[in-house]
């Protein structure tokens, strides 16, 4: 029962495309267009004296193409390798490519939940969720870029878990007062 998984929620592709993803391939794009711009405005000596130009104008656009490859191969790692998950005791966050950022956090220590959001992401209906914990400067979880359904759902499932463990808390404090 304590490991099973009520909810699992992933960051929007698009979000992720537009706040991380762009500036890699618009580098990638830039570095594709390259030799035209040389060759348009005769910008020559920037090109390294022990290539030609046609070999440099390949390999500029062979790498403007690599970078923008890798910026959507980025996009699509990222996405599909960050998630919270909503189990029936804690949230737990897990985040990250070659090395994994893990956060379990359990319902009683949470203490604040916030949702913020941007320009961009009122325009893209995501948002941020913020996880505060008890005993901790700043916000434990940070999770950015889900859709805001997914948030809405994750903050009643958050305040009802919570409202259960008081529950189960007060029924236990009345319990141990009853026996003296």
């Amino acid at each position: 029962m304590r490991g099973y998984i009520i909810m699992r929620i992933h960051p929007s592709y698009f979000d992720l495309y537009l706040t991380r993803g762009l500036l890699i391939i618009i580098v990638g794009v830039i570095v594709f267009v390259l030799p035209d711009i040389i060759s348009e405005y005769g910008f020559y000596e920037w090109v390294p004296e022990m290539l030609t130009f046609q070999d440099f104008s390949l390999l500029a656009r062979l790498l403007g193409i690599g970078i923008i490859i890798a910026g959507h191969l980025y996009i699509f790692l990222i996405q599909r390798t960050t998630y919270l998950d909503i189990k029936p005791n804690m949230i737990e966050y897990k985040s990250g490519i070659l090395f994994w950022k893990i956060s379990k956090v359990p319902y009683e220590t949470i203490t604040d939940t916030q949702v913020t959001r941007s320009p961009l992401n009122l325009l893209l209906d995501t948002g941020n969720l913020l996880i505060n914990t008890s005993g901790k400067d700043g916000y434990e979880i940070v999770f950015r870029g889900a859709l805001m359904d997914d948030l809405r759902i994750v903050e009643h499932e958050i305040r009802e878990r919570r409202r259960i463990q008081k529950k189960k808390d007060e029924d236990r404090n009345n319990g141990d007062a009853g026996d003296r």
